[in-house]
């Protein structure tokens, strides 16, 4: 499935869109209620704190699901290595997002995650990490244009181009058709396609009430 979407990753948002709600929602998690994500970050996002949260509910994700992957035993000790890597960076992402948003901040104990058979083998971790990815750079080149502070758009750019890198290392990893740079250009994606493609993934299991 992962081949097949980036064979067309150049053909707009909609195959964007499907990247998330497809390779994401073939993890074989049980559903969960689908106004919860919604209800965490309120959307539409109406400003650059609710950018910030909206950035921080995809860095936990992330981390819980290298950590859990780590702890899977299913990894060889060079996609392991890779995995830490990645849950080291994501880690200070969120620190670094925390600390912005102070009072506004998404906690780990608000939050939780499941992610079903998507760690049950090396190879359902690394599509599904691809995906997650590619849903990461799509979701923040897709909330780039509405930042209106000079400081959230340089720290969040930063944390983009991390990602980009992160994406481009799995699909070296996988051994993913197309190489690890599949596209000139990368397509974003809306809050509201990402936010519905984590929905139909069942990998957010609890939120706030």
């Amino acid at each position: 499935m992962a081949e097949e979407v980036a064979r067309n990753a150049t053909s707009g948002l909609i195959a964007a869109s499907a990247l998330g709600l497809l390779a994401l929602s073939a993890c074989g998690s049980e559903p969960t209620n689908p106004a919860f994500a919604k209800s965490l970050i309120l959307l539409p996002l109406e400003n650059d704190s609710d950018i910030m949260r909206y950035a921080l509910l995809l860095a936990l994700l992330e981390v819980d699901f290298y950590t859990k992957a780590i702890a899977s035993g299913v990894l060889s000790s060079n996609v392991a290595t890779l995995a830490a890597s990645i849950r080291t960076h994501k880690t200070s992402h969120v620190s670094a997002l925390q600390s912005a948003l102070g009072a506004n901040a998404i906690t780990t104990d608000q939050i939780a995650f499941s992610f079903g058979t998507a760690l049950a083998t090396q190879a359902s971790f690394l599509n599904t990490a691809q995906s997650l990815k590619r849903t990461s750079v799509g979701a923040y080149l897709g909330i780039a244009h509405s930042i209106t502070s000079r400081s959230v758009r340089t720290t969040l750019g930063a944390i983009s181009s991390v990602e980009a890198r992160h994406y481009a290392a799995l699909r070296i990893f996988g051994n993913t058709s197309g190489g690890p740079v599949i596209a000139a250009f990368e397509t974003p994606l809306t809050p509201q396609a990402v936010i519905d493609a984590l929905e139909a993934s069942s990998f957010i299991t609890k939120g706030l009430a």
